[in-house]
């Protein structure tokens, strides 16, 4: 195990002791362990006992404040470590940001935030509330046959900054609503009605009814009852795959800490990022090698292309606004993970302070897909892989979100979106009819009088190298087409070549991958060398998934999101740049983000740098997205580069005739 149980009932006595707010055991393995039920409770109580809230107040978002880097570097096991929170919290019409320390039960510091927290479900229900209340919308209803109000529900939606003075002074929501067929549990989009509503002044401030649109005659649905309604069940399908381990598990999970095969880390969970992987290490033959210090899911934007006045504002910061961890759901055995998967909690915030706990949004598990680690001729090893994965829902749409990590000293990040498109209410029945050209121009007809619109789906990575150490350099190998020199006596006339380019400032850094400019990004070492006096590195493989925006750099949303212009960023370590969309990403204004950061063009060679990866890919959406869309994968891989001093696959133990592993390498 990764710590005894005698240092971990001593870590729990001294912390408990120290804490005085009854933090639970499982806070103290690590410094950057998640947050625990008690920790928040802390905070709150902490709080309430300064007198700076009071039952009114709405909790936005609480985090671990992560401890100095310098200072972890030269933490062991049994030591003390700093445990302190932030805290942004809504009270009437302001945010406060404050520090909490969790040790000595002190509040550090209560500020005016510089923006405004995320968007919690209680202000969404409050902003529903005051647009069905009015008269405006109450009207509209009427004039497209829709009295029963049971039958409606309304959504409110962050909505987007577009540089008017009023944003500045509002917290503003978009309001649209749904409604259910007759006989039918399912909804259909009510088009054209748009209110938005500033929850400050708690009143609708903008009406928008650009006309009567027929509803939607079928709402499907994708329930087994639905499925097996329309469809019956399936004839000559796939016979069953099942997926088991022998001898159980071939990993230790010893509370956030995970070790297996060549691997170990330390992975926790936060309401913004969802899963954070932390302190990766690679053994190489006796040695453990430092190659990452944290890793996690920066942003996610999702700027829609329809022009309308129902759909211009749909620019989700889907991490930033909504939260990809408090939007966290559980994992369904034999569906989402194999059964033999480990399932781990995460703990939450609700609005009010209190805690939840949502049952098994991450699992962990062992796979092999049938590939070989590597082969040649006769000889070869099966691979196997071990995977962190977890799930969140946001909006319409389902993410799942894969840490794979590979015997051959890799790891694979994926993205896989899943769900159901964003619809939108049309006149048009099929694409002959009279209306089909103007209700497609943005989108595609994917059901009578359905349009699901075109989209982009951007996610950031924030990826903290530390490869063999904190002082490292980023290392562009540019791919050059180059004559054959004639003196070479040889019929070939071009080959290519590789240029190293080593950036000095992060201006220099800034890349935009074009296929017509091929070029290798990675991250290495300078000061450190293998048996063969190479510098180890680590690169930074697309897996194709590098997508340039198609969007204005002067459009208010890419404004926010201004990193999606160009796919790979690097910048200096600094604590407070967390993320690229801003720490206050709700009406933020792009001030405070990555671009921004990167213009002060600081040095980043031989340092502690960080950096910045997009994944994309745009949507077009298709008739097969309906009802509910096939997982759509989309990743990257960080891949060894001159690392170890030989394939760190080969020594993978041989499988038997039978498939098993022929002696446990654990």
């Amino acid at each position: 195990m990764y710590l005894s149980e005698l240092v971990r009932a001593l870590r729990a006595f001294l912390i408990l002791g120290l804490l005085g707010y009854g933090a639970s055991a499982a806070a103290v393995n690590h410094p950057l362990d998640s947050l625990t039920q008690d920790e928040y409770k802390s905070v709150v109580d902490i709080l309430r006992k300064e007198r700076r809230v009071d039952a009114s107040a709405i909790f936005n978002y609480i985090s671990l404040m992560p401890p100095e880097k310098a200072a972890l570097a030269d933490w062991t096991v049994g030591k003390p470590f700093p445990r302190k929170a932030i805290a942004i919290v809504g009270i009437k019409d302001r945010h406060y940001r404050a520090e909490v320390d969790l040790i000595t039960g002190r509040l550090v510091s209560w500020l005016p935030a510089s923006g405004q927290g995320p968007v919690v479900e209680a202000e969404m229900d409050l902003a529903n509330a005051v647009a069905m209340k009015d008269a405006r919308l109450i009207e509209a209803m009427k004039r497209r046959g829709l009295t029963d109000f049971s039958l409606l529900r309304c959504i409110s939606l962050a909505s987007g900054t577009f540089g008017t003075k009023d944003e500045e002074s509002q917290r503003t929501f978009k309001t649209t609503c749904v409604t259910k067929r007759p006989g039918s549990s399912l909804e259909v989009p009510v088009e054209g009605v748009v209110a938005t509503v500033d929850l400050r002044s708690r009143k609708v401030i903008d009406f928008v009814d650009t006309g009567v649109v027929p509803l939607a005659p079928d709402p499907w649905g994708h329930s087994q009852e639905q499925i097996e309604a329309r469809f019956g069940k399936r004839a000559g399908g796939a016979h069953k795959t099942v997926m088991s381990q022998v001898g159980g598990p071939g990993y230790v999970l010893d509370g956030g800490h995970l070790q297996w095969d060549i691997w170990r880390l330390n992975f926790s969970t936060d309401e913004r990022p969802g899963v954070m992987l932390n302190n990766v290490e690679v053994r190489d033959g006796g040695k453990w090698r430092h190659v990452l210090y944290e890793m996690y899911l920066s942003e996610v934007f999702v700027p829609y292309s329809d022009p309308s006045q129902g759909w211009y504002w749909r620019t989700y910061m889907d991490s930033g606004e909504y939260g990809f961890g408090a939007s966290m759901t559980t994992l369904t055995p034999g569906v989402d993970c194999p059964p033999h998967a480990t399932f781990v909690d995460s703990v939450g915030l609700n609005p009010d302070g209190t805690t939840v706990v949502r049952k098994a949004t991450i699992c962990v598990f062992e796979r092999t897909d049938g590939d070989p680690a590597w082969r040649r001729l006769a000889e070869g090893r099966a691979a196997t892989d071990l995977v962190i994965r977890y799930a969140s829902s946001v909006g319409n749409y389902d993410y799942l979100v894969d840490y794979v990590f590979r015997q051959d000293g890799s790891i694979k990040t994926r993205i896989g979106a899943v769900g159901i498109d964003a619809i939108k209410g049309v006149a048009a029945t099929d694409m002959e009819s009279p209306t089909a050209q103007a209700d497609t121009r943005f989108g595609t007809l994917i059901r009578p009088n359905v349009v699901a619109p075109n989209h982009t789906h951007f996610f950031n990575f924030r990826i903290d190298f530390d490869i063999d150490g904190a002082s490292n350099s980023f290392m562009k190998m540019k791919m050059v087409p180059t004559k054959v020199d004639a003196s070479a006596n040889v019929p070939r006339k071009s080959i290519w070549t590789v240029a190293h380019e080593v950036p000095e400032r992060e201006l220099d850094a800034v890349t935009r991958m074009e296929l017509a400019a091929p070029a290798a990004l990675g991250i290495y070492n300078p000061n450190v060398k293998n048996a063969l006096k190479q510098n180890p590195s680590y690169m930074l493989m697309p897996d194709g998934s590098a997508a340039h925006s198609l969007l204005d750099v002067n459009d208010g949303p890419v404004k926010r999101n201004a990193y999606v212009d160009n796919q790979f960023w690097v910048t200096p370590y600094r604590p407070n740049e967390r993320y690229a969309g801003g720490t206050y990403a709700m009406q933020g204004t792009g001030d405070d983000t990555l671009k921004s950061w990167v213009s002060a063009n600081r040095p980043i060679k031989n340092t502690d740098i960080v950096s910045w990866y997009t994944v994309a890919f745009h949507h077009i959406p298709r008739s097969e997205d309906w009802p509910v869309m096939p997982a759509h994968w989309v990743g990257f891989t960080l891949m060894p580069h001159n690392f170890f001093d030989h394939n760190p696959s080969i020594n993978v133990a041989p499988t038997t005739p039978a498939g098993e592993r022929a002696h446990d390498q654990h």
